[in-house]
């Protein structure tokens, strides 16, 4: 019995040790590099407007290609530049009264100062009605859209529009307050706190100036980075809030492959190392890497992950940027990577 148990024992350690040599021979190339299958990866962005509006053009579909800076879409500008000409129009006003201040009034120009005064006057009015109307609007469609009677994108235009009326009801009452200013000073001739206090207005006026300059600017997006457009998620006619995404841009000539590496080899690879990489796409052709990046951490192996090695634990996830000056490496496409170990 004893010897049939051998006989029947040493095939099955001789299996065993070929399978044992077979996996332990995989770990490894035969030219003593650590092999290992990743994925590639890009550094991609994704554009929003810093501001709400309605989208007047987006200049790029998914697949072309965008240069820095290039103009990626843009929102309605009607409004900004209302409220530019309205900045502009009030400091060219408060530097005129300031200007009156250091030189006198005649009787002339305090009868226009007057009638500047009554048109300010008349601006208030108006502005007060607008206002009074935009809030009952307002109002009446947040009851019929709590109601579900509306949607929420007609809410929200008539909400926009209260917005507007406000911000315009506060600009012709500070119109009105410095019209009554000049007109004192015109009377009475100017004191130094008053001097003082005109120069004031004009540098409040050049910030309002510089502020409608800018929300003007936020009405044009540019890209950060050359690259493709891998998707866009915004058309023209939509009304958008602050930080909707309008398409992404993908930097596929800045390209790196997400890669893991066993504990078992952990120490003997290094930052800055060489990488040679391949695609079955171009099996003929290979890619120089870098390895830029290590994890401090160990984590579990992803299920999606393939390695020539047999499977363990845990792993270390790897970076390694890759020259794709030619673009022919594509997001998502799978690589196997070959690193010489020291």
């Amino acid at each position: 019995m004893k010897k049939r148990f051998f006989l029947l024992i040493i095939p099955i350690v001789i299996i065993s040790l070929v399978v044992f040599k077979s996996n332990k021979m995989e770990r490894t190339h035969p030219d003593g590099s650590y092999l290992f299958s990743g994925t590639a990866e890009v550094t991609e962005v994704k554009l929003s407007f810093k501001t709400s509006g309605r989208i007047k053009s987006v200049n790029f579909e998914e697949g072309e290609s965008i240069n820095s800076e290039e103009l990626a879409a843009t929102l309605d500008d009607t409004d900004e530049k209302l409220a530019l000409s309205a900045a502009q129009a009030n400091l060219a006003y408060s530097e005129a009264s300031l200007a009156e201040v250091l030189a006198g009034s005649r009787k002339q120009e305090i009868r226009n100062t007057k009638a500047a005064l009554d048109k300010a006057l008349a601006a208030v009015k108006k502005a007060d009605a607008d206002l009074h109307q935009a809030k009952s609007d307002r109002d009446r469609f947040k009851k019929l859209y709590e109601l579900n009677g509306v949607s929420k994108r007609t809410y929200e235009l008539y909400e926009t529009s209260y917005e507007k009326a406000l911000h315009a009801s506060e600009e012709a009452k500070a119109a009105e307050r410095s019209a009554k200013e000049s007109l004192s000073l015109a009377i009475e001739g100017a004191r130094s706190e008053v001097i003082e206090k005109a120069r004031a207005v004009v540098s409040i006026s050049e910030q309002s100036v510089m502020q409608a300059k800018q929300k003007l600017k936020y009405t044009k997006l540019h890209s950060p980075i050359s690259g493709s457009v891998i998707t866009k998620t915004a058309e023209p006619g939509e009304f958008i809030q602050p930080g909707a995404v309008i398409m992404t841009v993908a930097d596929i000539s800045d390209m790196w492959v997400r890669g893991y590496l066993s504990e078992t080899y952990l120490g003997k690879v290094k930052l800055g190392q060489k990488v040679i990489l391949k695609s079955d796409s171009y099996p003929d052709k290979q890619y120089n890497g870098t390895i830029t990046y290590i994890s401090d951490e160990a984590e579990f192996t992803p299920k999606s992950v393939q390695t020539y090695e047999e499977r363990i634990n845990f792993m270390y996830m790897i970076k390694v940027s890759v020259n794709n000056s030619e673009r022919e490496l594509k997001k998502g496409m799978p690589l196997t990577g070959k690193i010489i170990l020291e």
